[in-house]
Order: structure tokens, then C-alpha cells, then sequence
């Protein structure tokens, strides 16, 4: 049986590894295999779970290996603790010293030191934005939060006054990397920055980093929903990583359309079906198109995206979503990504597109 290190409030269920109370937004989640696998375990292994908090989402780690004693066990449980909070120390937009917070509140043409994994994840995100045309932007946090998704959870419907001022204030384009001094610097003061469409993948990536120094070769690493796997499972077969029906209601795993075999590279999911809110009788999206200064509005229902890294798998696919089926899989196609969408028909059916190297990881739920 697998062994489970909590170091947050926690539960698990046996079944499918979810956490429902915490990560509403997620899409994909780890089935454990020891519920359903025909495989024998591999012998001598044993499979250790690490969960927590952080990045104000839910994170479970699974490791593969030979035993491990409760001491070096607790080691690692810390060691993964601590890398996921200097990624969210960095990046977060409600710590008051973050790099994110500093950037956002620095006079224009000010430039604001930074740790080296921030100028990793910017220079990033300017890459993608400049990818989409502007359908992935880190500063879209003004234009969120006036439509009612930041602190202030205001149900009104902005003005055209309202959208045009909050547009001034979102540009990737005022973002200056500088590698070599590690500084990030805005040339317009009012330019706010968020990356949580990018960090959280960043933040697997981190600690999958961790786990391949300390020469762990089998492992999944999982935050909110966005997920890396290396090696294999317990069972000696592909890490099984389950993609949700995008029905709104459920909760993460009630409902799964597919099934993912992942090894060696990472799947993001992005889609508005679980985070939205209702205005004068319609349906607003969380998800903003920068580009037009409003919620999507088109029939892409969920993004799953594999790439080599779950920073890359997470920005592309917001892009994605903002961008809808088809130019959203245009671009996944210019970027070599494999990609699988699933799109809302009439009623409660569903259609879906994927690419070729997607569809030979997936199985569908019957």
C-alpha cells in the first residue's frame, strides 16, 4: 500500500486521488492505480504519497522506489513542501514582498530585481503572448478583476468607460526581461503582473526538478491540477492521469471523459466550466480574452495540453482556451504540441478534436 506524508489539512480518498475541498478549478487528476491496476506491483517498490498546500491549491506528489525509511521520508516531504513555496513566495499576487507584487507596484522604467526562476517565468510568458497574438497575456489581471474575478467579486457588468480603462492597464508588451541582471522592468507604471496561468505549472516543474537530483526516476508531481510524470507507476505501467467531463456542478473526478498514459512529459487542462458567474441572466466565463477586453464566449469546454515541461503545457493551454477550437489547435499545431479539446454541441453533448500524438495516450471512459 502506498505510504501518505500530510503536511496541510488533508484527505484522500482511495479511489481517485482528489481533493475536493481546495481545488474546484482542477480538471486533471491522478487515478491511483492501486484501486484498479491488473499489474502486479513492481518488486521491492513501494509508492509514498506527499500532499499539501500551496499556491492557494492542493498539491500531491507519488514517488516509486525502493523503501524508505520515516526519516528520509519526512526529509523529502519538507524538500518538496519547500521548493513548491519559493515558487509561490516568488509569484504569488497576495504576498506583500513576492516578486510579482514588487513588479506590479515599481514606477515605470524602474527595474525590480528578481529571483532567477521569476525571469524564467516571464520571459515565458511574453513567449507565449507573443505566440497567441496577445491571447495569453500576464497582465489581464485589471480586466479579471473588473469583471468580477479578483478581490472585489463585483456582479455588475462593466461599462464601455470601465473596459477601455482597464484595457490601458493590460499590455505584455511594457515587460522588459533582462537575464543577465535578473530584472523585470515595466515602461508603463500602471501595468499590474500575474502569472497564476503559468506558476502553477512552473511550480510541478520545480519540483519534478527536485525529485529527478535526488535521483528519483518514478514519480508523478501534481499541482492544482496540472501535472508531470516521469517513470512509471507502481504497477510498472504509465502514471494513469484522468481528464474530467466538463460538466458544470461536478466535482474534480465525479465525471471523467479520458484517461491519460503519461511518462516522461507533462498534460495541463484549462477550461471556465467549473469557475463562473452568473450576470442579468447570462453565463460569464472567468477566462478573458485580453484582446477583446471580454469573458470568451465560444463552445471550447476544456484544453488538455502534453508538452515536455507543465510551465509550457500550462501557458499554451490558456491560450488555447481563449483562443477557441480552431485557432486555438491552429497554434498548438505551429507549436508542435499535442493537444486534445473538447467542445460543447447541443445540449449536453460533447465533441472533440485532438492531434495524432494525442490520441495514442488516451482512452476514453466508457
Amino acid at each position: 500500500m502506498p505510504k501518505t506524508l500530510n503536511l496541510g489539512t488533508r484527505f484522500v480518498l482511495t479511489f481517485l486521488v482528489l481533493f475536493a475541498l481546495t481545488a474546484c478549478d482542477k480538471q486533471v487528476i491522478p487515478v491511483d492505480e492501486d484501486a484498479s491496476a491488473a499489474e502486479a506491483p513492481a518488486a521491492g517498490k513501494q509508492k509514498y504519497d506527499f500532499t499539501g498546500q500551496t499556491m492557494g491549491t492542493s498539491y500531491k506528489v507519488s514517488v516509486v522506489s525502493d523503501p524508505l525509511d520515516q526519516v528520509t521520508q519526512q526529509e523529502l516531504a519538507e524538500a518538496i513542501k519547500a521548493r513548491a513555496e519559493e515558487v509561490n513566495h516568488a509569484m504569488s499576487t497576495y504576498i506583500a514582498d513576492s516578486d510579482v507584487t514588487r513588479i506590479s507596484q515599481a514606477a515605470a522604467n524602474e527595474p525590480v530585481s528578481v529571483s532567477p526562476m521569476t525571469v524564467t517565468v516571464v520571459k515565458m510568458a511574453i513567449e507565449v503572448a507573443q505566440a497567441s497574438d496577445g491571447a495569453f497575456d500576464p497582465t489581464v489581471a485589471p480586466l479579471v478583476a473588473l469583471w468580477g474575478f479578483g478581490a472585489d467579486k463585483s456582479i455588475e457588468e462593466p461599462s464601455p468607460a470601465q473596459i477601455r480603462e482597464a484595457s490601458a492597464r493590460v499590455d505584455y508588451r511594457t515587460l522588459q526581461v533582462d537575464e543577465a541582471a535578473n530584472t523585470i522592468t515595466k515602461t508603463k507604471p500602471d501595468i499590474s503582473l500575474d502569472l497564476s496561468a503559468i506558476a502553477k505549472g512552473f511550480g510541478v516543474d520545480q519540483v519534478a526538478s527536485l525529485l529527478s537530483e535526488r535521483r528519483y526516476s518514478d514519480y508523478m508531481v501534481e499541482i492544482g491540477g496540472e501535472v508531470v510524470a516521469h517513470g512509471t507507476n507502481l504497477s510498472g505501467v504509465p502514471w494513469q492521469i484522468g481528464i474530467d467531463k466538463p460538466v458544470t456542478g461536478t466535482m474534480p473526478g465525479q465525471q471523467l471523459e479520458a484517461v491519460v498514459a503519461l511518462s516522461d512529459r507533462a498534460l495541463a487542462t484549462s477550461g471556465d466550466y467549473r469557475n463562473y458567474r452568473q450576470s442579468a441572466g447570462k453565463r460569464i466565463s472567468h477566462t478573458i480574452d485580453p484582446r477583446t477586453a471580454r469573458p470568451i464566449a465560444h463552445k471550447l469546454a476544456s484544453v488538455s495540453v502534453l508538452a515536455k515541461d507543465c510551465m509550457t503545457a500550462d501557458a499554451y493551454a490558456t491560450a488555447i482556451n481563449v483562443l477557441g477550437d480552431e485557432e486555438g489547435m491552429a497554434l498548438a499545431e505551429s507549436q508542435g504540441l499535442e493537444t486534445y479539446l473538447i467542445i460543447h454541441d447541443e445540449g449536453e453533448n460533447f465533441n472533440e478534436k485532438m492531434t495524432p500524438g494525442f490520441a495514442r495516450v488516451l482512452t476514453h471512459i466508457k
